[in-house]
């Protein structure tokens, strides 16, 4: 099975591909390919392209893909737009099933073999989108439970948050979210170093696969990013309000 992997949540944009044995008892994944890499000048310009080159790498194109995996978010508004809309072009074009993964999940995977961890990413306006995970790295993919459900919040919520939800003892803080509030966030760490881990194509693959053989494809049409908030820019209310009704 080849697997295509994409994830336009932030700045960074990571595409990917990871090849599997279809003929062994459990998933082995024989061959894989990852760029991660700043979206510049944006997404929209540089996404299909780095499709097209990283596919290519391995001597494939999209007619040989078997999945889609995307990572759903949080994150940027017009990043995740243009990531789903290449997703279900793509998937709609060539009849490939599609499903989606949580971006935080991702990055908490990608952080630890084991333990607490929680994912941050800058949501700007002085806040941060954030999930918070067990993982057992003994398992491929690795085991993660979700501790809390995903949300958006002030960098000094974040302990009353994890407070609340019983969440206790070390904790691994991780994303760009914890590095730009790394002030605020002190102490939570309980000393562990707080990096920029990037999606991880390998785990998010695994586990899209896994999600596929469980619950099927996402309903392509129906494929939404998860947001956790309203987006800055809206549609200015009419100066000649509601339509009357007859």
């Amino acid at each position: 099975m080849l697997i295509l992997v994409f994830d336009t949540s932030t700045k960074n944009g990571t595409v990917g591909w990871v090849k599997t044995d279809d003929t062994a008892d459990s998933m082995r994944v024989v061959d894989w390919a990852h760029t991660y890499m700043p979206a510049i000048p944006g997404h929209a310009e540089r996404l299909l392209e780095r499709i097209d080159f990283c596919l290519k790498s391995g001597g494939f194109t999209t007619k040989d893909v078997n999945l889609i995996v995307i990572g759903r978010g949080p994150g940027t508004f017009t990043g995740l737009r243009i990531g789903f809309s290449t997703a279900k072009a793509l998937s709609l074009a060539h009849q490939i099933p599609l499903v989606t993964v949580s971006t935080l999940e991702m990055l908490a995977r990608n952080a630890a073999a084991g333990g607490t961890v929680a994912a941050l990413l800058d949501a700007r306006r002085k806040e941060v989108y954030m999930g918070v995970y067990r993982v057992d790295g003994s398992t491929v993919p690795a085991t993660v439970t979700a501790l809390m459900p995903e949300c958006v919040i002030s960098p000094d919520g974040v302990a009353t948050a994890l407070a609340e939800h019983h969440i206790d003892g070390p904790v691994q803080l991780v994303g760009d979210g914890a590095v730009a509030y790394a002030d605020k966030l002190a102490g939570l760490g309980a000393g562990a170093a707080m990096n920029t881990v990037g999606f991880d194509t390998y785990q998010a693959a695994l586990c899209g696969v896994q999600t596929f053989q469980t619950d099927g494809p996402c309903d392509t049409a129906l494929a939404e990013p998860l947001y956790l908030r309203e987006p800055d820019a809206k549609k200015p209310k009419s100066p000649f309000g509601s339509a009357a009704s007859n």
